[in-house]
């Protein structure tokens, strides 16, 4: 279905003071195109030009499309040529509680909806929708980048140095001069009681067996 809103019969109801309306515009626009956009709606909204000077012009807020009629021209009058235009007046929705404009709009086969019933039906929808809104996923967050020159694994890491100490070992037994290093008069002394403990030990165990 294709809404088309009278933005100032809508807009009017919400707030009733006219004062600093462009801002207040603004706001109203902001907050209808997100809701529009939640809830998927096609929403044409159709301003009165007697607010602004110049020729009436067409853009898109969003997901909104936004009509102001040129001045001198009504938003009553635009909103009926857009349902002329219309290649399916039957889908066309007119949000209004200007009852002549609804009762034309009728004549017309268009669907009607007074500005109170849709705004009411618009937040009770929108709030519906957001509540059951599933709640954004966490971005995973990416491991961290792998060195390029990563250390091996503890028992692979133990194993390399493992080979690389065999390797300097042996390298090193290669290597190896021995030299005779001549002996003190102590160590000369010790060597002397080992010898004779030994023939001491000899000479008891010859007569323990005679």
């Amino acid at each position: 279905m294709h809404y088309i809103l009278d933005g100032y019969n809508l807009l009017f109801r919400l707030i009733n003071s006219r004062n600093d309306l462009e801002l207040v515009r603004n706001r109203f626009i902001s907050q209808l195109d997100k809701k529009a956009e939640l809830l998927k709606l096609d929403i044409t909204v159709v301003f009165d030009g007697r607010f602004q000077d110049g020729e009436s012009t067409r853009s898109h807020y969003k997901n909104l499309e936004i009509i102001y009629s040129s001045h001198g021209e009504t938003a009553d009058e635009l909103i009926l040529a857009e349902l002329e235009l219309s290649p399916n007046i039957r889908r066309e929705i007119v949000v209004t509680s200007d009852r002549d404009l609804a009762w034309r709009a009728k004549r017309m086969q268009a669907k009607t909806e007074s500005s109170e019933q849709f705004y009411r039906w618009l937040n009770l929808r929108y709030e519906k929708k957001r509540l059951k809104k599933p709640p954004s996923k966490k971005q995973k967050t990416s491991p961290p980048p792998v060195p390029l020159s990563a250390p091996p694994p503890k028992d692979e890491l133990m194993d390399h140095y493992l080979k690389q100490f065999e390797k300097r070992l042996i390298e090193e037994e290669k290597n190896f001069v021995p030299h005779k290093k001549k002996a003190t008069k102590d160590e000369k002394a010790i060597d002397d009681f080992k010898r004779w403990l030994e023939i001491f030990e000899e000479k008891l165990h010859e007569n323990h067996d005679e």
